[in-house]
């Protein structure tokens, strides 16, 4: 049963990005990014709402070089449990330490492989030892860190059990995420069902026990016992799992948005911009409550627009 408030907030503090990722959907770089002090009054008024987490993504929100205040802004509100974050991990490993001392709870680092030439040909970058390098610092800053891996198939399906090795050696926790792809047309590209990637991983290493799932989080956690490893499964495609979620979306620019896949909501930067946090509060209130009346069928419709302001 979906809560009755919005308990996670996601905030793209930024369009833009250093990656060129082949499945990426990012939106335009916003004209005006909100700024440090408007992502902390958002917070505040979304705190005040019943959210207990807040993402920051982007883009790539290590682009900004003012994240570190954004982080304090965030995590100093009052309610306000966990701050974290999303990133490709570019420039991680030279920040990891401070964005730890503004506040940040932990991070969550996107690598869809472990191989240096499939790595540049998913990015665009050949980038692939210094994102590890960032995983490694983030590990030393915050004690665990999440690695969220896209399967694709005949791209980097053939690494799912390479992952969960890496997993098992670094400690990190692995998450497969389903590609799911978007209305705006064919991309050449097919997802990994789940149940085939927990096929594959048994049949590699034995059992996989269920574990159930985090507060606040739509994974699936599983242990390998015979590889030493914890993984999570997200069906964003195979079983989306609309009915327990409790996240809204913030876009850079300052649309919220009721799901990851909606494209239009109110505009809230106006309003920040004006220190209007009861005004932001009546919206979040208005959104997330159509978002719970619409429940599973939601996200069928929340690309038309169905979500007012």
């Amino acid at each position: 049963m979906m809560p009755d408030g919005p308990k996670y907030l996601r905030v793209s503090v930024t369009g833009r990005c250093n990656m060129r990722c082949i499945y990426c959907r990012s939106r335009p770089a916003a004209a005006d990014e909100l700024t440090a002090a408007e992502i902390g009054l958002l917070a505040r008024a979304a705190a005040a709402e019943g959210v207990r987490k807040v993402r920051l993504t982007g883009g790539e929100p290590l682009v900004r070089p003012d994240l570190e205040e954004i982080v304090g802004a965030v995590s100093s509100v009052a309610g306000v449990e966990e701050t974290t974050l999303t990133t490709n991990g570019l420039g991680l490993a030279s920040r990891a330490a401070g964005l730890a001392g503004a506040g940040l709870s932990r991070v969550n680092v996107s690598l869809d492989s472990l191989r240096a030439d499939r790595f540049a040909r998913i990015t665009g970058l050949d980038a692939l030892e210094e994102v590890v390098r960032g995983i490694h610092a983030a590990a030393e800053a915050f004690g665990r860190v999440k690695v969220n891996t896209v399967l694709l198939r005949g791209v980097n399906d053939g690494e799912v059990c390479d992952f969960v090795r890496f997993a098992a050696r670094t400690g990190v926790r692995l998450r497969f995420i389903e590609y799911y792809r978007l209305e705006a047309g064919p991309d050449g590209l097919e997802g990994v069902p789940s149940d085939e990637a927990l096929e594959r991983i048994a049949d590699a290493f034995g059992r996989v026990v269920p574990l159930g799932r985090d507060a606040w989080s739509v994974a699936e956690k599983y242990r390998v016992p015979d590889a030493g490893a914890e993984i999570g499964i997200i069906r964003s495609a195979s079983r989306p799992p609309c009915a327990e979620c409790a996240k809204l979306r913030v876009t850079a620019e300052g649309m919220l948005l009721p799901c990851l896949y909606a494209e239009s909501g109110p505009a809230l930067a106006p309003l920040l911009r004006q220190g209007e946090q009861d005004a932001v509060q009546s919206i979040i209130r208005k959104v997330f409550a159509q978002k719970r009346r619409l429940g599973p069928a939601g996200r069928a419709v929340v690309r038309r627009g169905s979500f007012g302001g």
